[in-house]
């Protein structure tokens, strides 16, 4: 019976032990999972921080390419104005030039006309 109870006693202890490396190898486990838990938390907020990131860049980057696009319609109004002003000057500076040319004509028409009458004149 005392044999019987040791070899009990013995098994109970052996079961303790192995009942004590399953809590600790749970408690393990637990704290394995706990860290990657807050490993994979920190990986989120990362990832969330970075899309963020990326948005605003993404903002920032159609921000610039909208004033970009702004400057290249601006330039080229610009282009279009300045040669439509260079046009005009031309169209400007021949109407100028016809109109002295007529003036000429007009002079020399009435310098013909006092002539004749002048001549008239004396031929009376």
């Amino acid at each position: 019976l005392e044999n019987e109870l040791k070899l009990k006693h013995k098994e109970i202890i052996e079961l303790n032990i192995k009942i004590s490396g399953w809590k600790q190898q749970i408690e393990d486990q637990n704290i394995y999972c706990n860290n990657l838990i807050k490993h994979l938390d920190e990986k989120s907020r990362n990832e969330t921080l970075l899309r963020k990131e990326i948005n605003e860049h993404q903002k920032q980057l159609e921000n610039a390419n909208f004033k970009l696009q702004q400057k290249l319609q601006l330039t080229q109004e610009e282009i279009y104005e300045n040669d439509e002003i260079k046009q005009l000057r031309e169209h400007l500076i021949l109407s100028q030039q016809k109109c002295m040319d007529w003036k000429k004509k007009w002079k020399q028409q009435c310098l013909k006309i006092e002539q004749l009458e002048s001549e008239k004149i004396m031929t009376q």
